[in-house]
């Protein structure tokens, strides 16, 4: 993709824990039809890295065993916030 001045897109690529990242500016992404949390396939081509959708890009990127109602189902007001009602006892401070 090209600025409107016909220039390429820079960006740069960041550390992400053990990993790396690019951003990809939100133009980028809306030419080539691409949302966030797309899954998308990765390649090397010669020199290049070629970024691809992927099949099920419309799959979440993690699915959980549970739903959020699953798991808040049965609480009562009391045990939705028992963290709330936790106080620190003064010897946990000079620890």
């Amino acid at each position: 993709m090209t600025q409107k001045d016909g220039m390429p897109v820079s960006t740069y690529i960041s550390q992400w824990g053990d990993s790396a990242a690019i951003r990809l500016p939100a133009a980028l992404m809306k030419k080539a039809g691409i949302e966030k949390g797309a899954a998308v396939e990765l390649s090397v081509r010669g020199a290049e890295i070629v970024i691809r959708v992927g099949k099920s890009a419309s799959r979440p990127r993690y699915s959980l065993p549970f739903t959020q109602a699953e798991l808040i189902a049965g609480m009562t007001p009391a045990d939705k916030r028992a963290d709330d009602l936790l106080d620190v006892v003064e010897s946990e401070w000079d620890r």
